[in-house]
């Protein structure tokens, strides 16, 4: 029985020891402790994970709390390479380095052959102490006209959240602290959506540290959220429904569409609907209030993909007789793709770095004659009027003229950030090439060539002599013109 004891607290002293040592500093390393990665996908493609902290307060000289924030390192396949690392900036702002990773790996595993892949989860954001609300996004929320200022309220209390710790500028500060860290000399950068706002913040302050930069979707801060989200949301309807009724299929089944889509959101303003859908997952039986704002905020998210976008006229045509289960559909894929999203941070970054600049007189101008006409921005004026303020430091009114090798990208049928945007940011990148994707929305990587192009553009620092006709056999897919799919 003692030998039993004795091998059993050996055991346990070897376990300690194994876990202290998963979760120690390493010395080549200064101030990182590294872990065992939670995410099975890391795992398998053996990944290391680690947490460094930073100050919450970066300008104080001696800042007592501290963040702790969370990272993935997979190393280039190439044990000898000195090759910059290829860095992901994530969108929202809110959604998680690591968790917006997964679809985007596989693509990857060419460029890992040279380079590490290096995922941070912005503060505020995944398991870098996440900012996030009560569930705010429910079905029933989704078609309402309700605004969660008591959820909102409630999750301010939570976190004492101080505005001036969550700004986009803070998120590039941790980043440089994790490149010296790491000991790399320079980053290629790729930002999605806002994540393309981290990437030109960084190329202003740490212009030294960044060796290539791909923006995808680009969002600069001239773009002042929510104030041209109309109009642009308005420009991708239209450019759909200019192709539905040039698509034979589509304009014989829905010949009428814009006139019915005005008629269900007249019907809709005038007298929201009760009706009984079946829940897309659960096959639940749910009431629902329809307003037309719901509807609108819908067609909207729906503009991001092509995916979703080929299902509007059939959604449209089908509510305009009475039946939302399209358009049920799309709420709960839009509610799966948002829920482990950081309201916290979205609102501390979009209150203070784009609406307070907004001045309430240009609003009518800039969304008049839309469909959505002001409802973007009085949802945003009501979740924003409490949430903590904090002016901006100098570095947001910095427009330095930068040389760099930078990429970008831009959706044909973008209702966010469409290519004009990245116009607006190229008249400060000497350097830079601008790609415009035909047939597909918000964020490009995944489709056609141009993970590829991306891949070149990395590795020789340009496009150099090479042909983007690849993107050329990039079209919207074909419309759904019933629940069985295409003529």
């Amino acid at each position: 029985m003692l030998e039993k004891h004795v091998y059993k607290k050996i055991g346990i002293v070897f376990l300690l020891l194994a876990v202290i040592a998963c979760s120690q500093s390493d010395p080549l390393y200064s101030g990182i402790s590294w872990i065992t990665c939670e995410n099975m996908q890391l795992q398998a493609l053996n990944a290391r994970c680690g947490k460094f902290s930073v100050p919450l307060d970066s300008s104080a000289i001696v800042s007592k709390k501290t963040l702790a924030l969370y990272f993935a390192l997979l190393k280039s396949k190439n044990t000898e390479t000195n090759a910059a690392p290829f860095v992901l900036l994530a969108g929202g702002p809110g959604q998680s380095a690591v968790e917006a990773s997964k679809l985007m790996l596989p693509l990857l595993n060419n460029l890992r052959k040279e380079h590490d892949i290096l995922l941070l989860d912005q503060r505020g954001t995944g398991n870098s102490g996440i900012l996030k609300c009560a569930k705010t996004m429910t079905l029933e929320k989704v078609f309402s006209e309700e605004n969660d200022t008591q959820i909102l309220s409630q999750c301010r209390q939570k976190y004492q959240i101080d505005a001036r710790h969550y700004l986009t500028i803070e998120a590039v500060k941790d980043l440089e602290q994790l490149r010296q860290a790491l000991q790399y000399q320079q980053f290629n950068l790729y930002g999605i959506s806002y994540g393309t706002r981290v990437g030109l913040l960084y190329l202003q302050k740490y212009p030294e540290s960044i060796r290539t930069l791909i923006l995808d979707g680009v969002a600069p801060l001239e773009i002042r959220l929510p104030l041209y989200m109309a109009k642009d949301a308005q420009a991708a309807w239209e450019k759909l429904y200019h192709d539905c009724q040039k698509d034979r299929a589509c304009h014989n089944t829905f010949p009428d569409l814009k006139a019915h889509l005005l008629s269900l959101l007249q019907r809709l303003k005038e007298t929201p609907e009760s009706v009984q859908v079946k829940h897309p997952r659960s096959a639940e039986i749910k009431t629902l209030r329809i307003h037309y704002k719901g509807i609108l905020n819908l067609i909207r998210a729906a503009l991001y993909t092509r995916e979703m976008s080929r299902l509007l006229p059939l959604a449209i045509e089908q509510a305009y007789q009475g039946d939302y289960s399209i358009f049920t559909a799309i709420a709960e894929n839009n509610i799966a793709a948002t829920q482990n999203m950081s309201t916290g941070l979205y609102l501390s970054v979009i209150c203070n770095e784009d609406f307070a600049q907004i001045k309430p007189a240009e609003v009518a101008e800039h969304t008049e004659n839309t469909l959505f006409g002001s409802i973007l921005y009085d949802a945003l004026n009501s979740s924003c009027r409490d949430w903590p303020k904090t002016s901006l430091p100098p570095v947001y009114q910095q427009r330095a003229l930068r040389d760099h090798p930078v990429l970008l990208l831009s959706g044909e049928y973008d209702p966010a950030s469409p290519a004009y945007w990245a116009e607006v940011a190229k008249q400060h990148l000497s350097q830079a090439v601008h790609l415009k994707v035909p047939g597909v929305a918000h964020g490009t990587w995944h489709y056609g060539c141009v993970a590829e192009l991306m891949e070149i553009f990395i590795q020789d620092k340009g496009l150099h002599n090479v042909s983007t006709q690849c993107l050329q056999r990039l079209q919207r897919p074909a419309f759904f013109t019933s629940a069985n799919g295409m003529q």
